[in-house]
């Protein structure tokens, strides 16, 4: 019993090799393309100054918002982020969340192994989007990307936020919450009377 508590109690989770992945007050640690800023005012989670990578682009294509390259081996993973489209623009389009696996030195050289995206066209709210992964054997990089498609001139925006590359093996078990301590505790002293009862 005392087993499986601490182990609801401490669950492990899955770990993140994405840094800054909640651009959690600055866009540090990631590349940025042409009309991509910090936006102190829209934050998936509400935090305040938290914010996200805010895209602008006024030309009708696909562009490539930020991007990181991170070293990686072969696995399942799973890429996850959140993604804003505010409402009323001129001109309609969609953000994409990517990753593309890399077999060579860099994100720049080497084959590519294979990738995978999620997209939204949804406005006016952060949407979140989830796709798995597979890195293939001969894997060295991730190379993760937001990228924003306006389909056709005016200016548009997309937000990207809380982007994750999980890579599915355990992190740290957390500290136990305090409330959950103090019920191990309980658990723990009566554990002790129940013993000292026994061997009268």
């Amino acid at each position: 019993m005392l087993v499986a508590f601490i182990a609801v109690a401490s669950p492990l989770h899955a770990t993140n090799i994405v840094t800054n992945s909640s651009f959690n007050g600055s866009l540090a640690g990631w590349f940025l393309g042409t009309g991509t800023t910090f936006d102190a005012t829209a934050d998936a989670t509400g935090m305040p100054g938290s914010g996200s990578a805010r895209s602008a682009t006024s030309l009708a294509g696909n562009t490539i918002a930020i991007t990181q390259c991170i070293a990686a081996v072969p696995g399942n993973y799973t890429l996850s982020g959140k993604i804003l489209i505010p409402g009323g623009q001129t001109t309609n389009g969609s953000g994409t969340i990517g990753v593309t696996w890399f077999g060579g030195s860099n994100c720049s050289s080497g084959p590519v192994l294979g990738f995978n995206t999620a997209t939204v066209t949804t406005t006016g709210s952060f949407v979140s989007v989830s796709t798995a992964s597979i890195a293939p054997l001969g894997t060295t990089f991730a190379f993760v990307n937001g990228q924003h498609l306006s389909v056709s001139s005016g200016t548009h925006i997309v937000n990207f936020d809380d982007i994750i590359l999980d890579d599915g093996t355990p992190s740290n078990i957390p500290a136990l919450e305090p409330l959950a301590l103090a019920a191990l505790t309980l658990m723990l002293v009566l554990a002790a009377l129940g013993i000292l009862i026994l061997r009268r």
